[in-house]
């Protein structure tokens, strides 16, 4: 169902790529870099990255970066470069910044679109230096210049073309001859670009001349979005000149922010002083210039004071639009491209590589195994890469959808639906684990799918789930009046307040969504003259002649008919499923539409059904695991379900704590998850999963929060959304499945707080629980 027409609908931008220049901090690798960057567009925000330093992944992490670029030789920065979900398609002059022009070219797109015909506005201001200054480096760190290649030297003619060029002293980082704004070779990268995010950290970077990684510290807390500007130690004088020029304006256009007293006072501006690592003390005459005009400053030491974030990137630009799209085979979609300006018609552009990214709000018609939406894990990348290495060169999963490398004159860009428990699998992937999907979990994907898909509450309401079971279990099947009857003696809490189903009409209309899905399907029952057993006949084997399944015997249907007084229609259930399948299923479909609906979007989350589990510590099986579509790190979740009849045992807890140890070793944050349709839990999974939240895990991020189980019963599974015992009333912001594990607990196994505290020789969760 769903494979032969599927669509996908939400918001398509256009945005440079984001490249990460790795290189061990030496003056010549940072020069390169930084003319490597002048020629891109977005290149004032492309970080370096030290790949000898600890952790040098964290700064492409905090940076959001789409595409690691070793720019020196050094074994380490080739090997970083090549890191999973880093890699651009193609090297050498197939590379982001390969030297040939033209469509063979596989150079991220070139800052020539964005001079224009004409110069309005501000002034294109070419800096020169003499080669013997000793701050050379500081000032193309400033200023950026272009590199002699054949991408550089295109760059530098239409630059230089509408730009005055102007000639620097030995004692000078800036000259301003006039007050109209001035746009440098390296600022001109940034245009068409604007940063929506916080400037906390706007101020004065330290540097020594001599000290790639000092300028490299300067660059990078720019490239995050801060306003710095460098003052240059030895160079005071000169550093103070360009300084003041800088804070007057920033003060003026109000960059910077005010910081504010506890009782709401404005105190005025604060300025950072980042100092470079092994310096403490301050320029005297810095210091100096701050206090007599009363500016407050912070200091910070080292390079670790980037501005990362977390969620959607803060640099935007305006060339977006929304897109549907549709694929007739269910698999890779076609999605418009934005116009750029009229950059890809315009005489002598040279289009290059930008990123399409794609939010993906809804998707309809999909098979029910099958993703757009997941995690945004880089993992991930070699699954939607669309294998089109001439117009696309990146493809990577983000919080709400995809990042594509794709030429600028591409008219569509190409991404994939990939297989749900593939996706799953390789978030879960590690030495010694085996993971498959069984038989009954692929059977009741494709269940949920027929009575609805994730996303419905189908299984959620007492009613359908009643009339299901009943029809089920009924070899001739029910009539409809009876099935209403069942549906109405067990709806429970439905409809609500909310629901435009007046309560009397509701128990024929959940039997008709069933006979409008298929799941029910209709049934003539008859009876055999001869052997007189009773059969059942569908519409399309409807006849003037019938055969009876038992005796053989011939008959007309009109005297089959003519042996009861009423010939009603009856329905039975599509499939002839047996009752214990339908039972598994639809505990398993009510949790799987709580857990959908963790986001307000239509577009379905990677989950599986049945996962054997096949791990270093043994075999086991584990109903439910669902991939949240959340920014990094990913999460996941993982679950028992039972029906009414069978606990869940200590046992089945310790194999998810097993798979959920696994997962967090693997940067994976996870949640447990019990749910069952009975509305009290038995003494032996209370018992269990008390011992369970004795030993609970922290969050992965910034905020520390408990990792408890999520335990979910029959009064949370069977009630509409915005009722007071549905999970989804219990989440706040920000803190992802946090809030809704612990008031589970609270409500369903008598937790009654759970502390931080220092146990030994680490934190713990401490829990208390309700005398029983």
């Amino acid at each position: 169902m769903g494979i032969e027409t599927a669509e996908i609908a939400g918001h398509i931008s256009l945005r440079p790529v984001r490249v990460g220049l790795v290189f061990e901090p030496t003056l010549d690798a940072l020069v390169k870099s930084i003319k490597l960057a002048t020629t891109a567009w977005g290149g004032m925000y492309f970080p370096f990255i030290d790949p000898t330093r600890e952790s040098p992944l964290s700064l492409a992490v905090e940076l959001d970066v789409d595409v690691l670029y070793a720019v020196d030789n050094s074994a380490e920065s080739d090997q970083l470069s090549r890191s999973m979900g880093y890699k651009w398609q193609g090297g050498a002059e197939w590379g982001p910044f390969g030297n040939q022009v033209g469509y063979a070219s596989g150079h991220i797109q070139s800052i020539d679109w964005l001079i224009g015909e004409t110069l309005n506005g501000p002034q294109f201001t070419y800096y020169q230096w003499e080669d013997e200054s000793p701050l050379k480096s500081v000032l193309l760190a400033l200023h950026g210049d272009y590199s002699d290649d054949a991408v550089g030297e295109l760059a530098k003619t239409a630059f230089r073309a509408k730009s005055r060029t102007c000639t620097l002293g030995r004692g000078e980082l800036v000259a301003r001859t006039s007050e109209i704004e001035e746009v440098s070779p390296i600022q001109l990268t940034g245009r068409e670009i604007s940063y929506r995010g916080e400037a906390y950290g706007s101020g004065v970077v330290v540097i020594r001349p001599e000290e790639a990684g000092d300028i490299a510290q300067f660059w990078n807390l720019r490239a995050s979005g801060l306003h710095v500007h460098p003052w240059v130690v030895g160079h005071d004088t000169t550093s103070r000149s360009s300084f003041v020029g800088w804070l007057n304006r920033v003060l003026q256009r109000r960059l910077i922010p005010n910081s504010k007293r506890g009782d709401g006072v404005d105190l005025g501006p604060v300025i950072s002083i980042h100092m470079p690592d092994g310096m403490d003390v301050i320029p005297a005459m810095l210091e100096a210039e701050l206090q007599t005009r009363d500016i407050a400053f912070r200091v910070t030491n080292g390079g670790d004071f980037t501005h990362g974030w977390r969620g959607r990137h803060p640099f935007h630009t305006e060339f977006g639009e929304f897109f549907s799209s549709e694929s007739s085979r269910g698999r890779v979609f076609n999605v418009p491209m934005p116009n750029l300006d009229g950059a890809r018609w315009r005489r002598g552009h040279e289009p290059g590589f930008l990123i399409a990214d794609i939010s993906v709000d809804s998707v309809t018609g999909l098979a029910p195994d099958m993703v757009v939406s997941m995690p945004a894990a880089r993992e991930l990348s070699p699954l939607v890469d669309t294998r089109d290495f001439v117009t696309q060169r990146i493809h990577r999963v983000t919080d709400d959808g995809r990042a594509v490398a794709v030429r600028a004159d591409e008219k569509n860009v190409a991404i994939r639906a990939v297989s749900a428990m593939a996706a799953i699998e390789t978030l879960m992937s590690g030495a010694g684990w085996k993971f498959q999907q069984t038989g009954n979990g692929k059977f009741s994907t494709r269940l949920i799918e027929k009575l609805g898909g994730s996303f419905s509450y189908v299984a959620n309401q007492p009613s359908i789930r009643t009339a299901l079971m009943k029809a089920s279990a009924s070899h001739a099947g029910l009539p409809f009046t009876a099935l209403m009857s069942h549906a109405k003696r067990h709806r429970g809490a439905w409809p609500d307040s909310l629901s435009s189903i007046p309560h009397d009409e509701y128990p024929a209309r959940i039997i008709r969504y069933l006979l409008a899905r298929k799941a029910l399907q209709p049934v003539l029952p008859i009876r055999c003259p001869e052997c007189t057993v009773e059969m059942t006949v569908s519409p399309e084997d409807l006849r003037s002649e019938c055969s009876c399944e038992l005796c053989g015997s011939q008959f007309p249907l009109g005297l089959a008919l003519g042996m009861h007084a009423r010939n009603d229609w009856s329905y039975k259930i599509a499939g002839n499923i047996a009752p214990d399948r339908l039972g598994e299923t639809l505990p398993v479909m009510a949790t799987v539409s709580i857990l959908s609906g963790y986001r307000s979007t239509s577009a379905n989350h990677p989950y599986a059904l049945g996962v054997a589990v096949d791990s270093p510590h043994g075999k086991f099986e584990v109903d439910i695991v669902m991939a949240l579509a959340e920014s990094y790190p990913p999460l996941l979740v993982i679950g028992e379900v039972k029906s009414y009849m069978d606990p869940v045992t200590a046992e089945d807890l310790e194999h998810l704590r097993l798979l959920q140890n696994h997962l967090r070793a693997n940067n994976v944050d996870c949640y447990v998850l019990v749910a069952t349709l009975r509305d009290e839990l038995p003494d032996e999974t209370l018992n269990a999963l008390r011992s369970f939240c004795e030993d609970t895990p922290a969050s992965f991020g910034s905020r520390v929060l408990p990792i408890l189980p999520i335990v979910l019963t029959g009064r949370n599974l069977s009630v509409p959304q915005f009722h007071d015992d549905n999970p989804w009333k219990w989440q706040n912001p920000g803190t992802r499945l946090s809030d809704l594990a612990l008031e589970s607990c609270r409500r369903n196994i008598g937790l009654l707080d759970v502390a931080h505290q220092w146990i030994g020789q680490e934190w713990k969760f401490v829990p208390t629980w309700r005398v029983q």
